[in-house]
């Protein structure tokens, strides 16, 4: 949940705000290739969806191969392979309630804004 940390939370903050408690309501994965210890990957999120209170995240997993394998193989080292991709469907949720609640104005603007 890097994106939330890194960029939603931090620009929530500078308007006076806070992310709402949230439940992974979904969640779906496709496995395109295998990934082994201690290779690296970087995952690529977005936002796939913004609902009245929710809102879907969509991700990728993809590797570099180490330059020197890269070399050997006579691929790019900058080549990346996609080991798989996903989403995450986070519902907005009242705490004392615990039942679902509106993404606040702010929230459902920075979202679609990405989206």
């Amino acid at each position: 949940m890097s994106y939330m940390r890194r960029k939603l939370m931090p620009e929530l903050a500078a308007r006076g705000e806070k992310l709402p408690p949230t439940v992974v309501a979904e969640s779906t994965v496709e496995y395109l290739a295998p990934i082994f210890f201690p290779e690296r990957v970087v995952v690529h999120l977005g936002i796939a969806a913004v609902g009245n209170s929710y809102f879907t995240l969509r991700y990728e997993i993809v590797k570099r191969p180490p330059a020197d394998a890269a070399a050997a193989s006579g691929k790019d080292a900058g080549e990346a392979t996609p080991c798989g991709r996903g989403t995450a469907r986070l519902v907005c949720i009242d705490p004392q309630t615990q039942r679902k609640a509106n993404l606040a104005p702010a929230l459902r603007q920075l979202l679609e804004a990405d989206a």
